[in-house]
C-alpha cells in the first residue's frame, strides 16, 4: 500500500503548535478544531490539564488516492479522549473517528470507540465499541476504510467492525482529540496508507462479539 502520511512529530517543541511543523509524509498541518495540538517537547503532540473544554481536529496536507486507507496512530493511555479522523472534513468536525475514549462522549463506556461525527460532536453517532481499560504506555488504532465497511483494530486485534455509507468521499486523514477540563491526552504519531482496506470481521466473529457485548452490558 501506498503511505500518502507519515508524522512522528519529531521536532516539535513544548508548546510548539502543530500548524507550525512539517512532518515526514504529506504532513503539513491545518487546524479545524477549537485550538492547535502542542507539542510536548518529547516528539509527541498533547493538551494538559486546563485546556480549552472542546473538540481538537486537524487534517494533514496527504492526499489519499482514494476513499480506501488505513489510518493507524499511536496514543499514550492517558484522561482524554485521543485518536484518528478518516475521510474528514476540511471545514467542520466531520468524517469517521476512532480513538480511546476514557470520558464516554456519547454516553458510551470507556474503551475504544468508532464515531460518525457530523459537523461536531452534537452530530456524533456510536458506529462500534470495544470496551476496555487500556494498561498504561502506548497503544496502537487503525482505522481500515473499504467502501461502506469500517473496521478498528487495537494493538493487531480487530476490535470493532460496521457498515456506513454517510461519508463516502476519500477526504482527508487527521489527528482528533478532546480533554475536557483536567483531562490530558497525548498522541505519538500517526500514517496513513492507500489500499484496499483491512477486511471487516467476519460475520460469524461479528456475531459472536455483539452477543458477548450484549451478555457483558458494554
Amino acid at each position: 500500500m501506498a503511505t500518502f502520511l507519515t508524522d512522528t512529530f519529531t521536532g516539535i517543541g513544548s508548546g510548539g503548535n502543530l500548524v507550525t511543523h512539517t512532518g515526514e509524509t504529506g504532513a503539513t498541518w491545518t487546524r479545524v478544531g477549537a485550538a492547535d495540538f502542542k507539542g510536548d517537547g518529547a516528539g509527541r503532540i498533547h493538551l494538559t490539564a486546563g485546556a480549552t473544554d472542546d473538540w481538537y481536529y486537524d487534517y494533514a496536507s496527504g492526499l489519499p488516492a482514494g476513499a480506501n486507507y488505513d489510518v493507524t496512530c499511536v496514543i499514550l493511555t492517558n484522561t482524554g479522549v485521543s485518536g484518528c479522523m478518516a475521510r474528514g472534513s476540511t471545514s467542520t468536525l466531520s468524517g469517521y473517528v476512532a480513538c480511546h475514549d476514557p470520558l464516554g462522549l456519547n454516553g458510551d463506556p470507556a474503551g475504544i470507540l468508532l464515531y460518525k461525527v457530523s459537523g461536531g460532536l452534537i452530530g456524533m453517532v456510536t458506529l462500534g465499541r470495544f470496551s476496555t481499560t487500556l494498561s498504561a504506555g502506548s497503544h496502537t488504532i487503525v482505522l481500515s476504510l473499504s467502501g461502506t465497511n469500517l473496521s478498528v483494530s487495537l494493538d493487531g486485534t480487530p476490535r470493532i467492525s460496521a457498515s456506513d455509507s454517510t461519508f463516502a468521499l476519500a477526504g482527508r486523514a487527521g489527528v482528533f482529540g478532546y480533554p475536557q477540563t483536567g483531562a490530558d491526552f497525548t498522541i505519538d504519531s500517526i500514517s496513513a496508507a492507500d489500499g484496499i482496506g483491512t477486511p471487516p470481521i467476519p460475520d460469524r466473529y461479528f456475531r459472536k462479539l455483539q452477543a458477548i457485548s450484549r451478555a457483558a452490558n458494554w
